[in-house]
């Protein structure tokens, strides 16, 4: 009896296809900016930014979780951040008018 076997998929956080080496020194670094609980900061955020946790029951949360934590011994923590000065909707690619070919935007 003749069958067809699979590989099993790559598992793990060193399994993705591309190289991730440069985010995870940038996510284990300590010289990222640090922001209490409830703080507030400013555009642009940076790429990665510490929050630091307080025990859930002291965190006051600007809304209530969708779920309860399972542990009492859970954290939460947030920041705010102002709306963007103006909102903008991008596009890639835009047609000229009357034209039914799509071209990349100009950079």
């Amino acid at each position: 009896m003749a069958g067809s076997a699979f590989a099993q998929e790559p598992i793990g956080c060193d399994k993705f296809k591309w190289p991730l080496d440069k985010e995870r020194a940038t996510l284990n670094g300590t010289d990222l900016p640090k922001v209490v609980s409830g703080g507030s900061v400013t555009f642009p955020i940076p790429f990665a930014t510490i929050v630091a946790l307080l025990p859930f029951a002291d965190a006051k949360l600007p809304a209530p979780p969708e779920r309860a934590p399972k542990s009492p011994d859970s954290f939460a923590g947030f920041f705010q951040a102002p709306a963007p000065a103006q909102a903008a909707t991008r596009s890639p690619c835009r047609p000229k008018a009357g034209s039914t070919s799509r071209r990349p935007a100009k950079r």
